[in-house]
């Protein structure tokens, strides 16, 4: 995989991830400048980890999740999905539990974050579920005509993930 195939796949998942948000909530938060690319196989995984190793900035924290790109990657408003800069990049090993393509987190203030968490608890709110996992607060959003997980949550929990936990 090249370096142009790697930012073509982020402008896919994002793309991707937009337009599930925007059908589940009628409008699209600020992109937290997280993303990960979901690999479907082991070879797929060395693969883009082996490329992802000469795009980040190494790191001698052995939780560190998210990796920060030496070079955002930045996309152009397309469609429904506003422009998004993307710093921090995360390679993740193949899961039989996620097929999609990877994840993008989105990020509200916590006001409007709480108004829309508590609609998700309602089940005012489609395709959208509390996620689940001790020490984490986002909302996950699953559809299976879309190829990516969008997260939403508060800038503070976007940046928390960024290391495992």
């Amino acid at each position: 995989m090249t370096k142009d195939q790697l930012i073509n796949k982020v402008k896919y998942i994002y793309n991707q991830c937009s337009n599930l948000i925007n059908e589940s909530i009628g409008f699209i938060p600020e992109a937290a400048s997280n993303v990960a690319i979901f690999c479907q196989s082991e070879d797929e995984y060395r693969e883009l980890q082996q490329l992802a190793d000469t795009l980040v900035i190494p790191s001698n924290n052995p939780r560190q999740k998210y990796f920060q790109l030496r070079d955002s990657i930045a996309i152009q408003d397309e469609g429904v999905a506003p422009s998004a800069v993307f710093s921090w990049l995360y390679i993740r090993k193949p899961a039989q539990d996620t097929p999609e393509s990877g994840d993008i987190d989105y990020v509200l203030n916590q006001s409007d974050y709480d108004t829309l968490k508590r609609e998700v608890l309602n089940h005012t709110i489609r395709n959208g579920s509390v996620y689940d996992r001790i020490g984490w607060d986002m909302i996950e959003f699953r559809n299976e005509q879309y190829d990516g997980i969008p997260y939403i949550c508060t800038l503070a929990m976007a940046e928390k993930v960024r290391l495992k936990f």
